[in-house]
């Protein structure tokens, strides 16, 4: 669900001291738009977990053990939501996500294991300073269900480890690194409406982002809050010895926390805006399963304020023991 991000250390080095950058108070660590990517990476490995959760209440899965592989991809574009007081501008972002994980289905609940590495690619868009760069994700997130009556309480953790570059056009390249934390709570309500399974949900999601190994400027840590509130429903359809399960999921995502990033430039704090308000989302998936392997397919659609728009999908396998 969602939208979270992160990137450029060291960034300030190559473009805050070494720049024309600096002279002129353009924060290249916000503006990038490689902060921002980051979240949006983390939210690939964070829907695995959101989907794996929601889908043990909405499929009624019995007992048993899981394996599966998720690969997710997502391209995000903006023409103007990084924005300070002196500079406008955007970013676009193309990143993949590779999600191998583990998980025990109990009759009171589920927990869960996931591994992630993933990659991704951005550029300004909309700006005067021309910044490309190029990050490396490592992640390991551990994620449960506890079946609580007539709702499932949700919780995850996680650790994403930041690596890559960045380069300036004008001249430049500094490496970037950076530690992720992540976690969440949340409850789903699943019900009936005739024949179609239903799920209300909500849950609380933090991202917290620290960054390091910069030598110019002083990039604080970002704390920043996604609120889901969604509602997903799917039918299963009898074919011969498998079952198509098609599905639907809307949601609403309120952002809260350090949705502005500050960092310190040549003695002065700068504030530059890297999140939205909210985030609209609505996806339909499609799921073949047989007795015991099933194979999925998903596409999302997001928007945002400041002309923030996204497309991601989903192939999937999972085998079930």
């Amino acid at each position: 669900m969602t939208t979270f991000r992160f990137s450029v250390a060291a960034l300030a080095a190559a473009f805050v001291c070494n720049s024309a950058s600096a002279a002129d108070g353009f924060d290249a660590y916000a503006h990038s738009g490689m902060l921002s990517s980051a979240m949006d990476a983390t939210q690939l490995i964070q829907e695995s977990v959101r989907e794996k959760l929601n889908d043990t209440t909405l499929a009624a899965r019995p007992a048993g053990g899981a394996l599966w592989l998720d690969q997710r991809y997502s391209q995000h574009k903006t023409d103007r939501l990084l924005r300070d007081a002196s500079h406008t501008g955007g970013y676009r972002s193309r990143a993949g996500m590779t999600n191998l994980g583990a998980d025990i289905k109990t009759d009171g609940g589920m927990f869960g294991v996931v591994y992630s590495y993933g990659r991704s690619d951005t550029d300004t868009r909309n700006s005067e300073h021309t910044l490309d760069g190029e990050a490396h994700y490592y992640g390991i997130s551990i994620f449960g269900l506890l079946e609580a009556g007539p709702v499932n309480l949700t919780g995850s953790a996680g650790y994403v480890r930041l690596s890559g570059s960045s380069d300036y056009v004008g001249g430049g390249t500094t490496g970037i690194k950076g530690n992720i934390w992540k976690g969440s709570v949340g409850l789903n309500i699943p019900f009936e409406v005739a024949t179609v399974s239903m799920m209300a949900y909500a849950a609380v999601e933090g991202t917290h982002i620290t960054p390091h190994n910069y030598a110019g400027g002083e990039p604080d840590n970002a704390l920043i809050w996604h609120f889901p509130i969604g509602l997903k429903a799917s039918r299963d359809f009898k074919i011969g010895s498998w079952t198509l399960r098609p599905a639907a999921d809307i949601a609403v995502v309120p952002v809260a926390g350090d949705d502005s990033q500050t960092t310190l430039i040549n003695g002065s704090l700068q504030k530059t805006r890297i999140a939205p308000d909210a985030i609209y989302r609505a996806a339909f998936g499609l799921t073949l399963k047989g007795e015991k392997g099933e194979i999925s397919g998903e596409y999302r659609y997001e928007a945002g304020n400041g002309g923030l728009s996204a497309h991601s999908g989903l192939i999937a396998g999972r085998y079930i023991f």
